[in-house]
Protein backbone atom coordinates (compact mmCIF):
# COMPACT_ATOMS: atom_id res chain seq x y z
CA UNK A 1 0.00 0.00 0.00
CA UNK A 2 2.97 2.31 0.62
CA UNK A 3 4.01 2.31 -3.05
CA UNK A 4 0.45 3.01 -4.18
CA UNK A 5 0.11 6.11 -1.96
CA UNK A 6 3.51 7.42 -3.06
CA UNK A 7 2.59 6.81 -6.70
CA UNK A 8 -0.70 8.70 -6.35
CA UNK A 9 1.15 11.61 -4.71
CA UNK A 10 3.58 11.66 -7.64
CA UNK A 11 0.69 11.59 -10.11
CA UNK A 12 -0.97 14.56 -8.38
CA UNK A 13 2.36 16.45 -8.43
CA UNK A 14 2.69 15.62 -12.12
CA UNK A 15 -0.76 17.01 -12.90
CA UNK A 16 -0.02 20.24 -10.99
CA UNK A 17 3.35 20.66 -12.75
CA UNK A 18 1.74 20.08 -16.15
CA UNK A 19 -1.10 22.54 -15.43
CA UNK A 20 1.50 25.17 -14.41
CA UNK A 21 3.50 24.38 -17.56
CA UNK A 22 0.44 24.79 -19.77
CA UNK A 23 -0.33 28.16 -18.14
CA UNK A 24 3.22 29.40 -18.78
CA UNK A 25 3.28 28.06 -22.34
CA UNK A 26 -0.10 29.48 -23.28
CA UNK A 27 0.01 32.79 -21.40
CA UNK A 28 3.71 33.68 -21.01
CA UNK A 29 4.19 37.33 -19.95
CA UNK A 30 0.47 37.84 -19.35
CA UNK A 31 0.53 35.10 -16.70
CA UNK A 32 3.41 36.90 -14.95
CA UNK A 33 1.54 40.23 -15.18
CA UNK A 34 -1.63 38.78 -13.66
CA UNK A 35 0.33 37.26 -10.77
CA UNK A 36 2.98 39.89 -10.01
CA UNK A 37 1.63 43.17 -11.37
CA UNK A 38 -1.13 45.42 -10.10
CA UNK A 39 -4.13 46.05 -12.34
CA UNK A 40 -4.31 49.85 -12.52
CA UNK A 41 -7.21 50.39 -14.90
CA UNK A 42 -9.69 48.50 -17.04
CA UNK A 43 -12.32 49.45 -19.59
CA UNK A 44 -14.59 47.73 -22.10
CA UNK A 45 -15.29 48.32 -25.80
CA UNK A 46 -18.80 47.10 -26.56
CA UNK A 47 -18.14 46.62 -30.27
CA UNK A 48 -15.98 43.53 -30.54
CA UNK A 49 -16.58 42.71 -26.84
CA UNK A 50 -13.03 43.72 -25.83
CA UNK A 51 -11.77 44.24 -22.30
CA UNK A 52 -8.61 46.34 -22.09
CA UNK A 53 -6.48 46.20 -18.92
CA UNK A 54 -3.55 48.34 -17.75
CA UNK A 55 -0.98 46.65 -15.45
CA UNK A 56 1.95 48.15 -13.55
CA UNK A 57 4.70 46.31 -11.72
CA UNK A 58 8.35 45.52 -11.34
CA UNK A 59 10.40 42.42 -10.76
CA UNK A 60 12.22 43.79 -7.73
CA UNK A 61 14.28 46.62 -6.30
CA UNK A 62 16.90 46.55 -9.05
CA UNK A 63 14.52 46.76 -12.00
CA UNK A 64 12.49 49.63 -13.43
CA UNK A 65 8.72 49.65 -13.64
CA UNK A 66 7.04 47.78 -16.44
CA UNK A 67 3.66 48.79 -17.80
CA UNK A 68 1.51 46.45 -19.88
CA UNK A 69 -1.77 46.94 -21.71
CA UNK A 70 -3.63 43.75 -22.59
CA UNK A 71 -6.72 42.94 -24.64
CA UNK A 72 -9.15 40.15 -23.89
CA UNK A 73 -11.95 39.27 -26.28
CA UNK A 74 -15.22 37.98 -24.87
CA UNK A 75 -15.26 35.57 -21.97
CA UNK A 76 -12.09 33.71 -22.95
CA UNK A 77 -9.46 34.07 -20.20
CA UNK A 78 -6.60 34.60 -22.66
CA UNK A 79 -5.24 38.16 -22.72
CA UNK A 80 -2.84 39.42 -25.36
CA UNK A 81 -0.29 42.19 -24.84
CA UNK A 82 -0.75 45.19 -27.14
CA UNK A 83 1.54 47.67 -25.35
CA UNK A 84 4.60 47.29 -23.13
CA UNK A 85 6.82 49.93 -21.57
CA UNK A 86 9.94 49.27 -19.50
CA UNK A 87 11.61 52.12 -17.63
CA UNK A 88 8.75 54.56 -17.77
CA UNK A 89 5.07 54.97 -16.98
CA UNK A 90 3.63 56.74 -20.03
CA UNK A 91 -0.02 55.71 -19.52
CA UNK A 92 -2.09 56.87 -16.56
CA UNK A 93 -5.58 55.79 -17.67
CA UNK A 94 -7.56 53.92 -20.29
CA UNK A 95 -10.68 55.52 -21.75
CA UNK A 96 -12.97 53.29 -23.80
CA UNK A 97 -15.64 54.49 -26.18
CA UNK A 98 -18.05 52.50 -28.33
CA UNK A 99 -15.45 51.50 -30.93
CA UNK A 100 -12.09 52.72 -29.63
CA UNK A 101 -9.75 53.12 -26.65
CA UNK A 102 -7.47 56.02 -25.72
CA UNK A 103 -4.27 55.56 -23.71
CA UNK A 104 -4.08 58.77 -21.65
CA UNK A 105 -0.97 60.17 -19.94
CA UNK A 106 2.35 61.18 -21.48
CA UNK A 107 1.03 59.46 -24.58
CA UNK A 108 -2.43 60.22 -25.89
CA UNK A 109 -2.89 57.44 -28.39
CA UNK A 110 -6.24 56.23 -29.69
CA UNK A 111 -6.86 52.88 -31.32
CA UNK A 112 -9.96 51.45 -32.88
CA UNK A 113 -11.26 48.02 -31.95
CA UNK A 114 -10.08 46.74 -35.34
CA UNK A 115 -6.54 48.16 -34.89
CA UNK A 116 -6.29 46.48 -31.49
CA UNK A 117 -7.35 43.09 -32.83
CA UNK A 118 -5.35 43.07 -36.06
CA UNK A 119 -2.27 45.30 -35.82
CA UNK A 120 -1.43 45.58 -32.12
CA UNK A 121 -2.05 41.94 -31.21
CA UNK A 122 0.35 40.89 -33.98
CA UNK A 123 2.86 43.71 -33.39
CA UNK A 124 2.48 45.30 -29.93
CA UNK A 125 3.95 48.71 -29.22
CA UNK A 126 7.08 48.20 -27.11
CA UNK A 127 8.91 51.08 -25.44
CA UNK A 128 12.18 50.81 -23.54
CA UNK A 129 13.13 53.90 -21.53
CA UNK A 130 10.63 55.90 -23.60
CA UNK A 131 12.03 54.86 -27.00
CA UNK A 132 10.25 52.47 -29.39
CA UNK A 133 11.92 49.09 -29.86
CA UNK A 134 12.12 48.29 -33.59
CA UNK A 135 10.35 45.13 -34.72
CA UNK A 136 13.61 43.57 -35.95
CA UNK A 137 15.14 43.93 -32.43
CA UNK A 138 12.29 42.12 -30.67
CA UNK A 139 12.23 38.48 -29.70
CA UNK A 140 9.87 36.46 -31.88
CA UNK A 141 9.25 34.14 -28.95
CA UNK A 142 8.42 34.63 -25.28
CA UNK A 143 11.22 33.50 -22.93
CA UNK A 144 8.73 32.85 -20.12
CA UNK A 145 6.92 30.36 -22.30
CA UNK A 146 10.10 28.48 -23.16
CA UNK A 147 12.16 28.64 -19.96
CA UNK A 148 9.30 28.19 -17.48
CA UNK A 149 6.58 26.32 -19.32
CA UNK A 150 8.47 23.60 -21.14
CA UNK A 151 10.56 22.44 -18.13
CA UNK A 152 7.36 22.20 -16.07
CA UNK A 153 5.74 20.10 -18.78
CA UNK A 154 8.78 17.81 -18.91
CA UNK A 155 8.87 17.57 -15.10
CA UNK A 156 5.17 16.73 -15.11
CA UNK A 157 5.76 13.97 -17.64
CA UNK A 158 8.62 12.49 -15.61
CA UNK A 159 6.66 12.64 -12.35
CA UNK A 160 3.63 11.17 -14.08
CA UNK A 161 5.60 8.23 -15.47
CA UNK A 162 7.32 7.65 -12.13
CA UNK A 163 4.02 7.89 -10.23
CA UNK A 164 2.23 5.57 -12.63
CA UNK A 165 4.93 2.91 -12.43
CA UNK A 166 5.11 3.24 -8.62
CA UNK A 167 1.36 3.05 -8.06
CA UNK A 168 0.48 0.40 -10.63
CA UNK A 169 3.55 -1.80 -11.05
CA UNK A 170 2.70 -5.44 -11.66
CA UNK A 171 4.22 -8.43 -9.94
CA UNK A 172 5.24 -6.54 -6.80
CA UNK A 173 3.34 -6.78 -3.53
CA UNK A 174 1.60 -3.55 -2.45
Amino acid sequence: MKGFGCGILLLVSAVLAMISGVLFVSLGHVFIAKVLFEKVDQCHIAQGDLTIRLYLGSFGATTAYTQLVTVQQGWMPHEQIVFSSYGGIPISALVCRDTSVTFEGELDWSFTERELQTQLVAYPIILQWGEPVPIEDRLSWDPFQIFCGIPLLILGGILGFWGWTTAFRKGKPP
